[in-house]
């Protein structure tokens, strides 16, 4: 049976705008002959149980998360483990190495390609939209964004982020420091700008403690790497040099506005850079534009609709993804806008719609009896709610419209009785339905 691996679509030449599905490919390249595998992107997403790339379909099983998919073929085929040569001081570097390069190589991506707003709004959010099918490409760039804000926040670098709160508060110092400034003797003044003031500056600062984050990343795999062709050997490949080879190429490759981790890696770790240039060619195949992906998928689609024939426009086993009916799409929407509710975003992920923790495997909707009575009720349930929120949208809608017709006096009609009245809360209106009674000209007593 045919292995399938979903990815996110192409993005700077390279198959996959994610580090760990190019790490995949690069993997299954490696390991698994031609023939028995084929990569699917753009609408791997739509079909992946898991909601997490990459995901390799086995048959009606999912497994999701690069590490997860290493062991799931290291069991399924003794020959397909490239670390199974290796010392265990060896194995024990390259899963150390490999820890550090998701913790540190994920935040920097996450700087670099979704906090950062320029880099966001002009390059990476056009990509998404690109890469993914309908409605998906509307829901999952700001979500992606939003969670690589979160995941990043304890490194103190919100100034990448132009719409950050902090940003905003310190220009509006700045410009109250000016306004001050005015009022001063120039002879008084400070200079207008300082070592200290320089590097004090959000975006300095951050450069300082981005250099840090990068440091800690390529230093130690410059010194791992010396003078050999991998990071273990001359001859064998691991699967740390897969690894980071998908991390190294979304640093090199991508042409951003702010482009501090490409200039920081040609400037500083020419030996890393070789090191990629050398491997993609072999392992992440010719390079790739989102227009050659987008014809080489019509042409597919009219050669052989719904099947899984194997597009040969690349040296990589580019498959057709499955054409979508009408309830997956529906289900899609609903699902998106689902996790979009308050009281399904508390939820975790594995209690979601459709959602599970990743390295789970799962089953095929497909395959009979796989367990997803409980998601489908999680569906109807979300469907309900959004049912309701809608109807008292559209009652209060209606009420407020209904109600703005009989509303015709106001507390300010009634003379100085009424601006009494106006100073006490919850009465703004009065309507002409119930009028006032009659003063009395009679004194009392």
């Amino acid at each position: 049976m045919i292995l399938e691996l979903h990815v996110w679509g192409p993005a700077f030449t390279l198959p996959s705008i994610d580090p760990r599905c190019l790490a995949a490919i690069a993997y299954l390249t490696h390991v698994v002959p031609r023939g028995q595998w084929v990569l699917i992107a753009g609408d791997g997403l739509a079909l992946s149980q898991t909601k997490e790339l990459p995901s390799l379909r086995h048959g009606s099983t999912w497994i999701s998360g690069f590490s997860s998919i290493v062991d799931y073929l290291r069991q399924f085929e003794k020959g397909w483990d490239l670390d199974i040569g290796l010392s265990r001081d060896a194995r024990a570097d390259c899963i150390a190495f490999s820890s550090l390069v998701e913790a540190n190589g994920r935040s920097l991506l996450d700087l670099s390609l979704l906090v950062s707003s320029k880099n966001y709004e002009a390059v990476t959010r056009p990509l998404y939209s690109a890469i993914l099918p309908w409605p998906i490409q509307y829901f999952t760039p700001p979500k992606l964004r939003s969670a690589a804000k979160t995941r990043t926040e304890h490194l103190g670098l919100s100034a990448l982020d132009i719409d950050a709160p902090n940003e905003k508060g310190t220009s509006q110092a700045s410009a109250s420091t000016a306004t001050l400034a005015a009022h001063i003797p120039h002879s008084l003044r400070r200079p207008k700008e300082t070592v200290t003031t320089v590097l004090t500056q959000p975006l300095h600062a951050s450069q300082f403690r981005l250099d840090a984050l990068m440091t800690s990343v390529l230093e130690p795999l410059q010194e791992l790497l010396g003078e050999k062709r991998f990071f273990f050997s001359d001859k064998q490949i691991s699967s740390l040099d897969c690894l980071v080879l998908g991390y190294l190429a979304l640093f090199l490759y991508p042409d951003l506005p702010q482009s501090w981790l490409a200039d920081t890696m040609r400037s500083k770790y020419a030996k890393l850079c070789g090191y990629v240039d050398d491997l993609r060619g072999r392992f992440l195949g010719c390079p790739i534009t989102i227009h050659d992906f987008r014809i080489a998928n019509q042409e597919a689609s009219l050669q052989g609709r719904g099947g899984n024939k194997t597009l040969h426009y690349t040296v990589l086993p580019w498959g057709t993804p499955g054409n979508r009916g009408f309830s997956q799409v529906g289900n899609l929407l609903l699902e998106n806008i689902a996790d979009s509710l308050p009281l399904v975003q508390h939820l975790p992920r594995s209690n979601r719609p459709n959602g599970t923790t990743g390295g789970d495997r799962v089953k095929d909707p497909n395959s009979g009896d796989n367990g997803n009575a409980p998601r489908q009720a999680l569906n109807s349930q979300a469907l309900a709610i959004t049912a309701g929120v809608s109807a008292a949208l559209g009652y209060l809608l209606y009420a407020g419209l209904s109600r703005g017709e009989t509303q015709k006096a106001s507390l300010r009609d009634l003379g100085e009785a009424g601006a009494i009245l106006s100073g006490i809360g919850g009465y703004n209106a009065i309507t002409k339905e119930q009028p006032l009674p009659p003063r009395s000209n009679s004194s009392s007593g």
